[in-house]
């Protein structure tokens, strides 16, 4: 179903349940700001099971019961997530946050910052203001004039904060509750352009300095992190990390090129992230693969104590670039051997040796392997003719 379908469904069923739903969050937020968003947020007071139950007879959502929020995507792309009004209390025994069901002031207490707590009543005239906008799949004037004036409850700094440009979370607990919030900071920040409150930035320096992303499941951590990096700014992302002197982030550079914009972006992400590379393979699937190829590579060489220049190169031949700078860091004076080796490839070919008799098989590879490392082991430059010359002496040895 699209986005519109899914609009009048939920509409459908705040009629014929008696039940107020709102819109919520970022997509007022953006379109207040004049940004366009494909992500819409809503919540209410009661059960959800029901609204699931009605919903999945026309469209497919994911539920999760325990804490009272579902999601589905439309056909045409827009994401839907809802969840039911709750206070959040903590519970020391589990040492975990619980949820009951709660009142709309308390769940404004719960948001995260003080932009994204904008509520406005889901009725006709906002389904229309929302399809007319989704349909011309652009932010009109109608929709920007509605959400202005139709905002029912918000924080009181809400309207200061969003003018302002001002990042604030709501309380100086907020980043302990959900460390999740310190990658949420950084990517609104660099999204919105906005500046991080003195109050919010020390709450968040704090979450970071006592390790409370380790409260998070690595699923979770891939999650925020895969947010972070799949982003178009994703490098404004990272120095904002390392500006905050997050611990686990270390410096290095591209010592390889040349390199693509993915080789890039995970030559950087590996290297700043080494200790934690299983947080990064949900941001790009080939980290996984370069990082498996990197610890094949690294223990090759923990078997090679003392290699031969020929041994190196066959090494590291034909290895993705990111590997060749991880391996770097680890074996500093073997990889600027390895860098000098470069330029004594071979300039004879396979049809080369035909031409001289050789036959299309094992033995070719076998002399040509040969050949090679005659020229790396002895640091010579041969010519084509040379080349020639050199198989033709060793060719009845193999």
């Amino acid at each position: 179903m699209t986005a519109c379908e899914l609009l009048k469904l939920l509409l459908n069923y705040q009629k014929q349940s008696s039940t107020q739903i709102y819109l919520v969050g970022g997509f007022i937020r953006d379109l207040l700001l004049n940004r366009r968003s494909t992500d819409l947020d809503f919540t209410f007071q009661g059960d959800i099971v029901p609204l699931y139950e009605f919903i999945q007879k026309s469209h497919d959502a994911v539920l999760c019961s325990e804490f009272q929020t579902m999601r589905f995507e439309s056909t045409d792309h827009i994401h839907f997530d809802i969840a039911t009004m709750r206070r959040e209390i903590y519970n020391l025994a589990l040492e975990r946050y619980e949820y009951e069901p709660s009142t709309l002031k308390w769940d404004i207490v719960r948001r995260d910052f003080t932009i994204n707590t904008a509520y406005v009543k889901l009725n006709e005239t906002l389904y229309q203001v929302l399809m007319q906008s989704l349909e011309a799949n652009q932010i009109t004037p109608r929709a920007i004039q509605y959400l202005k004036t139709h905002v029912c409850a918000c924080h009181p700094l809400f309207y200061t904060d969003l003018s302002k440009g001002i990042l604030r979370v709501l309380h100086s607990k907020s980043f302990e509750e959900d460390p999740s919030r310190i990658f949420r900071t950084v990517k609104i920040k660099n999204q919105l352009g906005f500046q991080v409150e003195e109050a919010t930035l020390k709450a968040l320096l704090a979450g970071i300095n006592s390790d409370s992303i380790s409260k998070l499941s690595l699923s979770r951590i891939q999650m925020e992190f895969s947010k972070l990096f799949i982003d178009s700014k994703w490098q404004v992302n990272l120095e904002t990390l390392i500006a905050y002197k997050w611990q686990i982030i270390k410096s290095s550079e591209i010592i390889v090129t040349p390199c693509n914009s993915s080789e890039v972006k995970r030559i950087v992400l590996m290297s700043r992230f080494e200790n934690h590379m299983d947080w990064l393979y949900g941001v790009d699937e080939q980290i996984k693969k370069c990082h498996e190829e990197y610890n094949r590579t690294l223990e090759a060489f923990s078997l090679n104590s003392e290699i031969n220049d020929y041994n190196l190169y066959k090494l590291l031949y034909n290895k993705r670039i990111e590997t060749i700078n991880l391996m770097a860091k680890q074996h500093k004076t073997l990889m600027m051997r390895y860098g000098g080796l470069m330029c004594f490839k071979l300039n004879l070919t396979g049809n080369d040796l035909i031409q001289i008799g050789i036959p299309q098989n094992h033995q070719m590879r076998v002399l040509m392997d040969a050949l090679l490392a005659h020229k790396l082991n002895h640091r010579i430059e041969l010519s084509l003719e040379d080349e020639i010359k050199y198989i033709e002496s060793i060719k009845n040895e193999y």
